[in-house]
């Protein structure tokens, strides 16, 4: 396939550690870098690459947020207040769930923090405003969530599901499958492409919301013409609608 101007020839055979990553702290679990048969070498997570002829380029996509960006607001914590409790509980968002993805809250702002963080800290954050300001926009976003792969749920999963968004992930997650926001509705070729990076993946569900029928079904497709095996499940509310035995009824039925 073809990476921007770098060409694979040939099949992933193994995955080792990356070096480029290991330089800032990152790929502990040692599989990022995909090792091609024609002696390729390519990181899905920061982008370094040797081609068959050893060619070199290791600028690195990693975009950690500015200086200016890189904390939360500083009256955030995890005492989150009751409104804010109703809001998360619509989606049967727990209080483990809470902890375990350091979801947060800004008096200050009235919003909801969802931060996202690798080996090397923050990298991104969202924030859902619950405030009574009709003005005041839903979401705010920092950080580069186009170029960012978050996977949530059981790393012994062999099945991804992609959602729309972060609640949705985390609400798909409970049924007992990794789940991955792409924090919109588009999907680049070059995301496809990082994916068939990605370890022991070996079912793709693309589950966007209903209002995108017709997105899923051209970038599945597209998805499967780069030899991944992505299917589409369409239901008529979003995914954080559904509780966990109807998404494990949906993703069983593919």
């Amino acid at each position: 396939f073809i990476y921007r101007t770098r060409i694979i020839v040939g099949n992933c055979i193994n995955h080792t550690q990356c070096p480029e990553c290991v330089k800032i702290g990152k790929d502990r679990s040692g599989n990022n870098l995909a090792v091609y048969s024609d002696g390729s070498l390519y990181c899905f997570s920061c982008g370094y690459f040797v081609s068959s002829r050893g060619l070199k380029n290791s600028k690195s996509t990693d975009r950690r947020l500015t200086t200016r960006q890189r904390q939360l607001p500083n009256d955030t914590t995890q005492i989150i207040p009751t409104k804010a409790i109703e809001f998360l509980s619509k989606y049967n968002i727990t209080d483990e769930d809470i902890k375990q993805h350091h979801i947060m809250w800004s008096d200050h702002y009235q919003r909801i923090y969802f931060p996202i963080y690798t080996d090397t800290g923050l990298i991104a954050y969202l924030g859902r405003y619950c405030g009574n300001d009709p003005t005041k926009t839903k979401w705010y976003t920092q950080g580069d969530l186009k170029n960012i792969i978050h996977i949530l749920g059981k790393s012994w999963s062999d099945t991804l599901v992609i959602t729309e968004d972060i609640i949705s992930a985390i609400r798909v997650s409970h049924a007992g499958v990794r789940a991955m926001p792409i924090f919109g509705s588009h999907i680049p070729n070059l995301l496809w492409l990082r994916l068939k990076h990605i370890p022991n993946v070996h079912r793709i569900i693309l589950w966007l919301d209903k209002d995108k029928q017709k997105e899923a079904i051209k970038y599945a497709y597209a998805g499967r013409q780069l030899g991944l095996p992505v299917e589409v499940v369409i239901t008529y509310t979003d995914p954080k609608a559904h509780n966990e035995e109807q998404i494990k009824l949906l993703l069983d039925s593919k």
